[in-house]
């Protein structure tokens, strides 16, 4: 269990340090673009697995054994401080939600309309207005 809470702290380590790389590299416009879309990957920009493996280095750690091939500790280090790094560019640059606030107004307001006019009835209304919540809260998680 020690030895677990050493590896999550070296990793979210290694993956702000992956990430503090990433911002220098990569222009505002592609970090953006990782980050709403993953269209454009910091492989884009560089060698991003050997820039992890100098930080995995650089953190005191061994990244090969005796055969060179990638030790355990290290392959799982690298894949989850390149999520750790993911994750912290998804917060900066979150996914815009694909129906926004306005969506959700103009879309209850379209019914309230229609209710007014009496094109539909109140349980028609109510039905779809929740639906409409719902869409926008699935959409705005």
């Amino acid at each position: 269990m020690e030895n677990q809470k050493d590896l999550t702290k070296i990793t979210e380590s290694c993956g702000q340090a992956f990430y503090a790389v990433c911002d220098c590299v990569m222009t505002d416009a592609q970090m953006k673009e990782w980050g709403e879309t993953g269209n454009v990957l910091p492989d884009d920009c560089m060698d991003a697995n050997m820039t992890l493996h100098d930080i995995i280095l650089n953190h005191g750690l061994d990244v090969f054994d005796e055969d060179g091939q990638m030790n355990g500790d290290a392959e799982i280090i690298l894949e989850d401080a390149w999520k750790f790094a993911d994750k912290l560019n998804k917060k900066k640059y979150p996914k815009p939600p694909s129906y926004s606030i306005g969506d959700l107004h103009s879309s209850i307001n379209g019914i309230f309309n229609q209710w007014v006019s009496a094109k539909m009835t109140t349980i028609e209304a109510r039905d779809l207005a929740k639906n409409c919540c719902a869409k926008f809260l699935e959409d705005n998680k």
